[in-house]
């Protein structure tokens, strides 16, 4: 899937977790960004992205 930054937005970090808890990615961005959800298990994750002090979380499922 594809996480879609505005253009406002110079730099950011992107962290997903499982509903355990469980960190499953971490990594700063700048521009879109393509995850591949290959990488996960069926399940619901939560997205947080972070920059100049904004919060936004998004809940997604990963079925395969």
């Amino acid at each position: 899937f594809m996480v879609a930054i505005p253009s406002s937005i110079v730099e950011g970090k992107i962290k997903i977790v499982d509903v355990l808890g469980n960190i499953v990615l971490e990594e700063k961005v700048s521009g879109n960004k393509k995850i591949n959800s290959e990488q996960f298990k069926n399940g619901v994750y939560l997205l947080t992205f972070t920059s100049n002090g904004l919060v936004s979380t998004k809940r997604f499922v990963v079925r395969h």
